[in-house]
């Protein structure tokens, strides 16, 4: 059934993970960028990257992003406290439509910054009455945030008053023109986002016939198409903001109406299908049930759950049915004290199913002979002849992947969640399935408004993250279908997948949208819809019996089972008609371990004596001291031995496109 415990580890996993991958980060503190026209149109351009590494890093890249222009003579220096340039060697490599320029360096929680030159042909495009140099100063390639940019444009001749400049997109940035310069300036680019300028001016500007190789020639009227472009930039601009502000309007009502959705969701699928169909009294009833279960079985059964509970419940039981004996023994060797149980095997009656035998061979695995048995006064161990201790059997196990208690509640859980198991028989399902499809249609309608804000602010820096938002509601939307349980499902497993799905997508979210400081109002909000999930969820998962009811066949066992439960919690009330039968109190004592009242049945065999004397069965051992307590904690303890195995993992650099990195 449900693993708590590997969800907590995965959970912890994750969180370490995450501090990992954020120890490791750098920004631009100042970014400047220089481009000087010449006559004929060649541009030479500088740029300047002061980098504010947060950790180890030994290398960065620049990609060139290619086109119709063409780059040329490229150099990288990296700029000293004196401001002295010392060269830099870089080598260039091929990446998709780009080309990378990488060099090493060494740096540890510092700032560096290196110069990157280069000359640029047909970067200048030449209308019929116009020219236009339309380039990008930043790209959205790169996965750092800038704090600070300036950058220049001169040209070989002051422009005419008609000249026109714009700056994309809309960020915190200004721009000059006086006379032959163009100085723009911005604060705060977050990461992915680019910052492009284009400057409309007049042809006189350049030695046209010397700059023919030097610009893309392009017929038509400059001023028309460029004004034009803007203008229908500006008006998509303006509708986007319009959108935006919509779409901040609608987030609020949106995300609450989401909310009420999914508690409407859990409330429909509970009282139509989770509340049970009649109220049962539970009257005690000191009868064993006809249907006998397995220990496993009837602790689903009353608790909606499988526990070391009914694992050692199912010890005793086979103990009482003759595989087993059990002898208590006081503990031996260096520093050794209190009592021991020792398990021999036994010839019992009937067979042993396979949950039971895997559990009787987990038991009496072999263990082979110390280095230092003998130095310890040991010996090796012959499960055979000699039987086993429960320390022993702690020991035996040391070395295992999965404790022997993982192992066997996964087992048992599939007697219970299979197609013929108990859920199949005594369990009405529909709430659950009601509840998880619904549900997956109001992730669904989140995500959809979710791509839907990230396509009305294309182009803006943020636009990423209502994408992977989308992108992970949508994955949890898929997780709550797949969670779906069916006849032919496992439930109990699927709710523990789902739980782990959920809290995987809330991380990745968490992470995700902590990263970024611009408008995330909408994204939270659709985060809370995503809690709201989880919680309801979980309450689920805490409140198994929420959801689904019991069948008619099930009511029927579970009322039964619930009787002998009442009547071994009530047995002082009942002392004239107690049984006396030793068979049918060590069935109580098995009953008993999995309800957690067995020391009840224990003082009750005391005072009623019960064991006839000179009788040696498992009875005889089950009246000693606290024998319940005691043989469970140490069993308990024993059977979740392990020794986990270890995973690793690792991280890289990024860039792409026109943009650039570090590692």
């Amino acid at each position: 059934m449900t693993n708590r415990n590997q969800i907590l580890s995965i959970f912890l996993f994750l969180a370490v993970a995450s501090c990992f991958t954020s120890a490791k980060s750098f920004e631009f503190s100042d970014v400047s960028v220089d481009y000087i026209v010449a006559s004929d149109g060649a541009v030479s351009v500088t740029e300047q990257l002061t980098f504010d590494f947060s950790g180890s890093y030994s290398f960065a890249y620049r990609d060139l992003q290619s086109g119709s222009w063409e780059y040329g003579n490229v150099q990288v220096f990296e700029k000293l406290a004196d401001s002295s340039l010392v060269p830099v060697s870089a080598s260039a490599s091929s990446e998709g439509s780009a080309t990378r320029y990488r060099w090493d360096f060494s740096a540890h929680d510092e700032k560096k910054t290196f110069v990157i030159t280069y000359s640029l042909r047909n970067a200048i495009n030449s209308y019929e009455d116009a020219l236009e140099f339309y380039w990008k100063a930043w790209d959205s390639q790169w996965d750092a945030p800038v704090r600070a940019l300036s950058g220049t444009v001169h040209f070989p001749k002051a422009l005419y008053n008609g000249s026109k400049v714009w700056l994309h997109p809309a960020l915190d940035a200004t721009y000059s023109l006086q006379g032959d310069t163009l100085t723009f300036n911005a604060r705060d680019i977050p990461e992915n986002t680019f910052l492009e300028f284009r400057v409309l001016f007049n042809k006189e500007t350049l030695d046209l016939p010397a700059a023919a190789d030097n610009v893309v020639e392009k017929s038509g009227s400059g001023v028309e198409v460029v004004n034009s472009e803007e203008t229908n930039f500006a008006i998509v601009s303006k509708q986007n903001a319009e959108a935006r502000d919509l779409i901040s309007s609608l987030a609020l009502p949106f995300a609450a109406l989401s909310c009420i959705a999914l508690v409407c969701c859990y409330a429909y699928a509970y009282y139509t299908y989770g509340v049970e169909k009649k109220r049962y009294h539970i009257n005690p009833s000191q009868d064993i049930p006809e249907k006998e279960l397995k220990p496993w079985q009837v602790e689903y059964v009353v608790s909606h759950a499988v526990s070391d509970k009914s694992m050692v419940a199912t010890v005793l039981d086979l103990a009482r049915r003759g595989f087993i004996t059990i002898t208590k023994e006081k503990k031996t060797g260096f520093l050794s004290f209190g009592d021991e149980y020792r398990l021999r095997k036994a010839k019992g009656e009937g067979r042993l199913d396979e949950f039971e035998r895997l559990l009787f061979e987990e038991i009496f695995q072999p263990i082979p002979a110390g280095l230092l048995d003998g130095v310890l006064g040991k010996k090796g161990v012959d499960v055979e002849k000699d039987g086993i201790t429960l320390s022993q059997v702690a020991q035996a196990h040391m070395g295992d992947s999965k404790s022997m208690l993982q192992k066997w509640t996964e087992l048992a859980a599939l007697s219970i969640d299979g197609p013929d198991g108990l859920c199949a028989k005594y369990f009405d399902l529909s709430g659950s399935r009601t509840f998880y499809w619904l549900a997956s249609i109001v992730l669904v309608a989140c995500s959809g408004f979710a791509f839907a804000s990230s396509f009305i602010v294309e182009g803006q820096a943020w636009t990423a993250v209502p994408t992977i938002l989308a992108l992970i509601l949508l994955a949890s939307a898929i997780a709550t279908f797949w969670a779906t349980p069916s006849a032919k499902e496992k439930p109990g497993m699927v709710r523990q997948k789902w739980v782990f799905v959920s809290i995987l997508i809330l991380l990745l979210v968490a992470a995700f949208v902590s990263t970024f400081s611009t408008q995330v109002y909408e994204l939270l909000l659709l985060l809370v819809v995503g809690l709201v999930a989880l919680a309801i969820v979980v309450y689920d998962y805490a409140k198994p019996f929420a959801l689904p009811r019991f069948s008619e066949d099930g009511e029927k066992v579970h009322v039964e089972w619930m009787g002998l439960k009442r009547f071994l919690d009530e047995m002082d009330n009942f002392r004239q008609k107690l049984p006396t039968e030793i068979a049918l109190w060590e069935q109580y004592l098995v009953y008993a371990t999995v309800f957690g009242n067995a020391d009840k049945v224990e003082s009750a065999m005391s005072k009623l004596k019960v064991v006839p004397v000179h009788y040696h069965g498992f009875a005889y051992v089950a009246m000693s001291s606290s024998f319940s307590h005691s043989f469970s904690s140490s069993f308990s303890a024993a059977s979740s031995a392990s020794v986990s195995g270890s995973a690793s993992g690792g991280g890289g650099g990024g860039g792409g496109g026109g943009g650039g990195g570090a590692g």
